[in-house]
């Protein structure tokens, strides 16, 4: 079996999500163990044929990096000297 695309770009598609009998309660809940808490942090879904699921999250909510924290420190620090 193939991985079924249930988020494109953000968008879910009901027509695969109700073909696999899901509902929604079972959808946030594989999204919290992987620590997204808002389908708006989703990119692309992905229903992997064990039932475990694979997200692509959107930029704007991926954690910010320590080193581009201390970049950021170090740019503030020149800029408020």
């Amino acid at each position: 079996m193939e991985p079924v695309k249930l988020i494109s770009d953000g968008k879910l598609d009901m027509k695969k999500f109700d073909k696999h009998n899901l509902e929604m309660e079972q959808l946030c809940s594989a999204l919290r163990k992987q620590g997204v808490f808002s389908l708006r942090e989703v990119r692309d879904l992905f229903l992997e044929p064990g039932g475990d699921v694979t997200i692509n999250k959107y930029v704007l909510y991926e954690p910010v990096k320590m080193e581009m924290s201390k970049q950021m420190q170090m740019i503030r620090n020149l800029l408020y000297c």
